[in-house]
């Protein structure tokens, strides 16, 4: 299984891949269908940036967990409630690869600090 953040980059990638492919596309033909495809292609690329924004803000250091809980959740996201070191305790959706991402609307998390993982329920 691949991490989310893998997921993304990947996304990212391909994109931009297809970007450029559109772009060298662009050159083999004349007139406005050039211009089209180019404008086509640079959207595509610039586009691609979005993908690689989100898996650095959302799957970054600060929301993966310790090594020894990263295999805690292998399928879909599914609600934990992480202990912290100081005793404290945070619900969070933990995601494959040990990435656990609080709610919005709760006090951020560092899940580097959390100790064990506990299914909520």
């Amino acid at each position: 299984m691949v991490s989310p953040k893998a997921e993304m980059v990947g996304i990212a990638v391909t994109t931009a891949a297809l970007g450029v492919a559109v772009v060298l596309l662009g050159l083999t033909v004349t007139d406005a269908g050039r211009v089209l495809l180019f404008v086509c292609g640079a959207l595509a690329i610039a586009l691609s940036a979005i993908p690689l924004a989100v898996a650095r803000t959302r799957f970054g250091p600060a929301t993966r967990l310790p090594a020894a809980l990263r295999d805690t959740n292998r399928g879909a996201p599914a609600l934990y409630t992480l202990v912290l070191q100081g005793g404290g305790r945070a619900r969070a959706a933990v995601f494959r690869g040990g990435y656990a991402l609080v709610p919005v609307d709760d006090a951020p998390v560092d899940a580097r600090e959390v100790v064990s993982v506990e299914p909520t329920g």
